[in-house]
């Protein structure tokens, strides 16, 4: 356990250590870290920017137009491609958090050995714990505005409502169990179709979300300090 690791035990109190993880979060350290993973996704953009782009326009293609030319009703009241449209874009989404915060900080943390380094510096656990979450909603909203402008250009899209259809996928990023609450979610969106159901979708995907977030800091520091 090196020298750093050790003082973090010693200055902390019990107390302090067993508060909330969000509250040790400083946010000037949180933000460079994720200014780091920025410029290094810039430096790929180009290869990071095909699947988002190209995938939704098949999917919508094959799905929307191809097999919905086939289905002659509407489905829960809304059209085939807006259903099918909301269900791609939900799922594209969440994935990407998905991958950012399982394989690729994975990676960065065993295999990079990224973590060890940024851990050596000033910078706590729960500050490097914040800056990934950050980043993954970061890299997922990269995603929804490409997404919702190939929905918006095939016609999935029918609602002026339409530009908020990225809060729940965001929210629901966080904690990516929730595929139902944010998919519906964002199917109201599309089309401006809101139920009550609605309102407990998305108390139930904030919840989620605050929880998600406080376990994953106070897991990280479990696992890289302790």
């Amino acid at each position: 356990m090196n020298r750093k690791i050790e003082t973090i035990r010693e200055g902390l109190s019990p107390r302090t250590r067993s508060s909330l993880a969000a509250t040790q979060v400083n946010l000037r350290d949180a933000l460079a870290v994720w200014r780091r993973t920025v410029e290094v996704h810039l430096r790929l953009w180009k290869m990071n920017l095909i699947a988002p782009a190209i995938e939704p326009v098949f999917s919508v293609l094959a799905f929307g137009w191809g097999l919905g030319a086939l289905v002659a009703g509407k489905v829960s009241g809304i059209s085939y491609l807006s259903f099918v449209g909301a269900g791609i874009l939900g799922l594209t989404v969440l994935m990407r958090a998905m991958f950012e915060t399982t394989y690729a900080a994975y990676f960065r943390m065993v295999y990079q050995s990224i973590y060890d380094a940024i851990l050596a510096t000033p910078v706590d656990a729960e500050s490097l714990a914040f800056a990934e979450i950050l980043w993954a909603i970061t890299h997922a909203a990269l995603d929804t505005l490409i997404i919702l402008i190939v929905l918006v250009v095939f016609g999935a899209a029918t609602s002026l409502w339409a530009t908020l259809a990225a809060i729940p996928l965001l929210v629901g990023s966080l904690f990516t169990i929730p595929l139902t609450e944010s998919i519906d979610l964002t199917r109201a969106l599309l089309t401006g179709r809101f139920l009550s159901r609605h309102a407990y979708e998305a108390a139930y995907l904030v919840i989620s979300a605050v929880v998600a977030c406080e376990w994953a800091m106070r897991s990280l520091r479990k696992r890289m300090v302790a």
